[in-house]
């Protein structure tokens, strides 16, 4: 039966029928878009390790690419009543110009904010960062979680690592690819504790040339506090 055909049926049928219906069809759609992240996620660690990975990099607007992640992230934050904030050194346009490929940057950022939603309870907050600090971008993702173990942190962008703490399983892929996609844009990315608990992750990019000559940077390097309170996180 074509895909027109169930959906006719569906509509037609009423109260709990139809509930069901739709019921299953999200469970397809959920697990074909889970398979879907699966396969793109293995086909770039392959591309990693053969030093295959590719990247297109442009300029692009560094708060652009923060309200683009707003847009896509932020209804499942409030699925979790989880207050996702976004806090800019300025909030005038336009943002740091920065040297990326922005499906990549897209890509690191739905993994550390998706984490970050994913460990962040109930009530919760996140915060994302962005600006420029010692001539590069900077963005941090800062939630209210429990925090990662200092037995755990140094071991979290690598491939295939789970921590045996949480509860949440996952792949193991997810950060070790956000890892290996901030380094081959000439970028550095990290994990530390807030100042307020939780998990703090941090990446830079590089700023456009001319970002670099006609935008002053401001200080905005969050400290690199190796202590981290325990909260467990996978690598998804």
């Amino acid at each position: 039966m074509r895909r027109a055909q169930r959906l006719t049926l569906l509509r037609a049928a009423h109260g709990n029928e139809r509930r069901k219906g739709w019921g299953q069809i999200e469970r397809v759609r959920r697990a074909a878009e889970q398979m879907r992240h699966m396969i793109n996620d293995l086909l770039d660690v392959a591309s990693i390790e053969a030093g295959r990975l590719t990247v297109e990099n442009a300029e692009h607007d560094l708060f652009r690419l923060v309200d683009d992640c707003a847009e896509v992230l932020g209804p499942l934050a409030a699925a979790k009543t989880i207050d996702l904030r976004f806090d800019r050194q300025a909030e005038d346009r336009p943002g740091p110009l920065v040297r990326c490929d922005r499906t990549r940057v897209m890509q690191v950022l739905s993994n550390l904010v998706g984490n970050a939603i994913k460990f962040t309870p109930s009530g919760g907050s996140i915060v994302v960062s962005a600006g420029s600090a010692d001539g590069t971008a900077l963005v941090t993702i800062q939630d209210s979680g429990p925090g990662i173990s200092s037995s755990v942190r140094p071991h979290i962008f690598e491939r295939f690592y789970q921590a045996d703490e949480s509860g949440k399983q996952g792949r193991g892929l997810g950060l070790f690819i956000a890892k290996s996609l901030v380094e081959a844009q000439g970028g550095a990315i990290w994990v530390d504790s807030g100042a307020q608990g939780g998990a703090r992750f941090s990446f830079t990019l590089p700023l456009a040339p001319r970002a670099r000559v006609d935008r002053p940077t401001q200080a905005m390097e969050p400290a690199r506090d190796s202590r981290a309170p325990g909260r467990s996180v996978d690598s998804e």
